[in-house]
């Protein structure tokens, strides 16, 4: 080979590799570097219900991608003209059902301190079946209850309708003062001067299906110190005018009956009408009165009602009077 040749040979060899090393660098340059960061600006952090312990106002509420807000309340819950602020909100990778009355799941209650200008977390709990949420001074003290309505579906109200309620407790946290699964608890409507209260329906079904089972008020609630108590013993009249009620209506049935009238309700005809007079003495907590109401009919019963209906009322009746004045 001629030393001018090999010149050329070396010369190009070297253009060669000059030009791949520049494309190389090119390319580099132009292909944006991957890393974390640009990851996570894509994807935001789904916060869990307690990742965020304060905020400063309630443009700071940041769940991510895990919840979503249905709405924010301010609200003074203790009286000293400083509202808190109520996150409702729900699941937000959940299957949704558009048929479902559900509103929210969750509750959480962030309240101010002054000090810090900062509002920080009180509460935070799951409300399942939530669907609505109110606040209402019940002893006209200035303080509110939280009262979450929940509805887990279905064609019986008592069954399925429960309430979650909520108020400051010791220490100055919000906290569950009780839970009603079921009973569609009803709150009192406001009477100048009068303390509000809860009603809680509850069923007796006795030997009939559950679709016939009687409703009656079963309990009634009053809030004393942040804690509700049973308090049937002290509405006396609200029960009496329902014993007249019911009571009135078991005498027109039984007068068909021992005439032999035909019923234009055959479901259980006497036993229901009985049945539910003596539900309402025992919600009264008047046992005097059952026992009374008892004494007055059970022979009538008897001869007017199958033998599984009348042992029925009968092992009631046995099971609820105190022992020294047992039918």
């Amino acid at each position: 080979m001629s030393l001018k040749r090999f010149n050329n040979s070396l010369l190009t060899s070297i253009l060669l590799l000059s030009a791949l090393l520049i494309f190389s660098s090119c390319s580099k340059e132009n292909k944006p570097p991957e890393s974390k960061i640009s990851v996570e600006k894509e994807k935001p952090e789904s916060l869990s219900s307690a990742g965020q312990k304060e905020i400063a106002s309630e443009n700071d509420l940041n769940y991510g991608e895990g919840r979503k807000i249905f709405r924010i309340d301010k609200q003074d819950l203790n009286g000293d003209e400083k509202a808190e602020l109520v996150v409702l909100s729900s699941s937000a990778g959940g299957t949704e059902d558009v048929n479902s009355p559900q509103k929210f799941d969750m509750l959480e209650v962030f309240v101010l301190d002054t000090a810090r200008a900062k509002f920080v977390k009180s509460l935070s709990d799951t409300v399942d079946f939530a669907v609505e949420c109110k606040y209402i001074d019940m002893n006209n003290t200035g303080s509110k209850s939280v009262f979450v309505f929940t509805n887990s579906g279905g064609n019986n109200a008592v069954a399925s309708e429960g309430m979650f309620v909520y108020g400051f407790k010791s220490g100055g946290n919000v906290e569950l003062i009780k839970y009603f699964d079921g009973g569609a608890p009803e709150i009192s409507e406001e009477v100048k001067g009068k303390e509000r209260f809860i009603k809680v329906t509850e069923l007796f079904h006795g030997v009939m299906p559950m679709a016939l089972a009687v409703p009656y008020t079963g309990s009634i609630y009053e809030l004393k110190n942040n804690e509700l108590v049973l308090s049937n013993m002290n509405y006396p009249e609200y029960y009496q005018k329902k014993i007249d009620e019911v009571t009135e209506k078991y005498y027109a049935v039984k007068r068909k009956v021992e005439m032999g009238m035909q019923m234009a309700d055959m479901s259980y005809p006497l036993y229901r009408e009985a049945a539910e007079v003596i539900v309402n003495y025992n919600a009264k907590g008047d046992f005097k009165g059952m026992r009374k109401f008892w004494e007055l009919e059970k022979e009538s019963l008897q001869r007017n009602i199958p033998q599984d209906e009348f042992t029925d009322l009968s092992n009631y009746i046995r099971k609820v009077l105190p022992s020294d004045t047992n039918a």
